[in-house]
């Protein structure tokens, strides 16, 4: 998963990048689209508008989306705007737990998990293993 993320990071630098060297236009609005508004994943973009559009703080703000645990994908669109442009940060979290029912007769400590949580592959091979060891 990390291998793919680094791959459409790559690519978004590289396009940035050519086109820094055409003149960078203008940054007009940055939004992301696809979080929950309490998650406040704005205030982790660094990319910020009045600026030209800097490769570096993409990937960085990118990066800030991807660590916070919560998104499976993030795909950076751009938009013309006027002589400018619009970035769209477009954001795709990991489906989240509802609830869990496990049974398990003798396990002496029962893996907790709760709603909410991101439910990340990670979890589940930690919940995997948790289960798969007291079996």
């Amino acid at each position: 998963m990390r291998t793919d993320m680094g791959r459409r990071l790559s690519a978004v630098v590289l396009l940035c990048a050519l086109g820094a060297f055409a003149g960078a236009p203008e940054v007009v609005s940055v939004r992301v689209e696809g979080q929950d508004p309490d998650w406040g994943l704005d205030r982790l973009i660094t990319l910020r508008p009045g600026g030209g559009l800097d490769p570096v703080e993409v990937r960085r703000s990118m990066q800030n989306l991807y660590d916070t645990g919560r998104l499976e994908q993030v795909e950076v669109v751009e938009e013309p705007a006027g002589s400018g442009v619009n970035i769209i940060f477009k954001v795709l979290p990991y489906p989240e737990v509802r609830k869990v029912d496990l049974q398990c007769v003798g396990c002496p400590r029962v893996q907790t998990v709760l709603p909410g949580t991101p439910c990340t592959p990670e979890l589940l091979e930690r919940i995997e293993g948790s289960i798969s060891t007291r079996l």
